[in-house]
């Protein structure tokens, strides 16, 4: 779904049920109180946020008609919600409360839902058969099939792949100063198991780790914000997807996390 931009007039309920989302728990973020004032300028409205009456998903529901813009708005309220790194169960269930009346179900609901209730492993491929190695991980199963699927399996909860290991064990090897060498540094300075070894993710998260090496971004919840970001800023279709795959791992449901 490409990203599609909300009207001034659709923008008021949006930024409205944003405030409902964060206004449930007792604590708001800055994090959420940031992403709010963001989507306020980005989407033009001159409202000012301390102002903004909570909307009740019946109301927003007759505020949108449009199919995407609801689905995005839910996305928005997803990402909203894991900006204080925890899945609150008040959050999700407003959220789901918004989804039900808009009669929209995007991945990113179901899949706060899997952290909620910590199913860590099929979080983790259903969102990775989204994000953007998507491409890479049907050429691995084209090569080898369920012998790579179970070799995958296993690495991330059991066991070596070695020679997968050893293919990026090897990177210790180059240059101080190249980025394979950088690479290979950061992931054991960090305590983070490489590609291969076990409790690792899959393979093509390779790509995300370089990321955060070229830009700059630490490993952080900031930077894993900052990584999501740019990741979501070059592409025009599903943003909230990459978003929300560095926000999951940043989450305290997601202590398991072990990839940059």
């Amino acid at each position: 779904m490409r990203l599609q931009l909300p009207t001034p007039e659709q923008a008021l309920p949006i930024l409205r049920a944003f405030k409902a989302v964060v206004n449930v728990t007792s604590v708001v973020h800055e994090r959420q109180d940031a992403m709010i004032s963001a989507a306020r300028t980005v989407l033009g409205s001159e409202v000012e946020v301390d102002s903004l009456e909570p909307i009740t998903p019946a109301g927003l529901a007759e505020a949108l008609d449009d199919p995407a813009i609801r689905a995005q708005a839910v996305q928005g309220m997803v990402v909203l919600s894991l900006l204080d790194e925890e899945v609150e169960q008040e959050e999700l269930t407003l959220i789901e409360a918004f989804a039900i009346a808009l009669e929209v179900a995007p991945d990113e609901l179901r899949n706060m839902r899997q952290l909620a209730e910590k199913q860590t492993l099929a979080l983790r491929f259903d969102v990775g058969r989204r994000v953007w190695f998507m491409d890479r991980l049907k050429a691995a199963w084209k090569d080898g099939g369920f012998r790579w699927l179970a070799r995958t399996i296993a690495t991330l909860k059991l066991s070596n792949d070695e020679p997968l290991a050893e293919k990026y064990r090897a990177l210790g090897d180059c240059p101080p100063g190249s980025l394979g060498r950088l690479y290979y540094d950061r992931m054991r300075e960090e305590g983070f198991p490489l590609p291969g070894e076990k409790g690792s993710q899959v393979e093509p998260v390779f790509i995300h780790d370089l990321t955060h090496l070229l830009c700059g971004y630490g490993t952080d919840s900031r930077g894993e914000i900052l990584t999501a970001a740019f990741s979501a800023g070059n592409r025009s279709e599903d943003p909230f997807t990459y978003i929300f795959f560095c926000l999951l791992y940043t989450s305290d449901a997601a202590d398991e996390r072990s990839s940059v």
